[in-house]
């Protein structure tokens, strides 16, 4: 995690609207020392939206960067962003566990502020490792940032909580044991 100077929030994958960057953009204007971190490719036309809504530079988009620069760029963050819009995929509120984004932050040892889902607040609070908020609600999203910024030895520990979830139990050799226990079941 970051010292308070520099507090750096990092979103790695595909950049679209789904993911809600405008709110996440929105939240942080007023905050001097965050910046917002985005890896991954993006439409032109989104970028420039995003853009115009970064009145105050927050935004640090580095494009399309191998595996091992994103491995990197999430050790050097402080907190990993995961706002997905419900949609179809997400079966509305309930969540999808198919996106990896959650846990990718979570085995980077990174306290994840993420959609209030019924799944992802399920594994989010089980491992205090993370904030649910509503995806659309700016004041929300600032008032979790504003939170972890505050609480540097906390928003270490959620990190640390994180990785050690996903490697307990996170991880597709623990789904591998659940799967054979059902298999021997039927």
């Amino acid at each position: 995690v970051s010292n308070e100077a520099e507090f750096r929030l990092v979103f790695a994958g595909g950049v679209t609207p789904q993911w809600n960057h405008e709110s996440i953009l929105r939240a942080i204007q007023p905050m001097d020392g965050v910046s917002y971190h985005v890896y991954g490719k993006g439409q032109q036309n989104y970028l420039d939206r995003l853009s115009v809504i970064d009145g105050a530079g927050r935004l640090v988009y580095h494009g399309h960067v191998s595996h091992d620069h994103v491995a990197s760029a999430l050790g050097s963050a402080s907190v990993g962003m995961a706002l997905c819009q419900p949609s179809k995929n997400t079966a509305g509120m309930l969540g999808s566990l198919g996106n990896t984004k959650l846990f990718e932050y979570m085995l980077n040892g990174l306290p994840v502020i993420c959609t209030n889902f019924q799944l992802w607040e399920g594994i989010v609070e089980g491992a205090s490792c993370g904030l649910c908020v509503s995806v659309d609600n700016v004041e929300e999203i600032a008032q979790a940032i504003s939170y972890l910024r505050q609480h540097p030895a906390e928003c270490k520990e959620m990190g640390r909580k994180g990785r050690g979830a996903v490697l307990r139990e996170y991880n597709w050799k623990a789904a591998e044991k659940e799967l054979l226990n059902l298999y021997e079941k039927a």
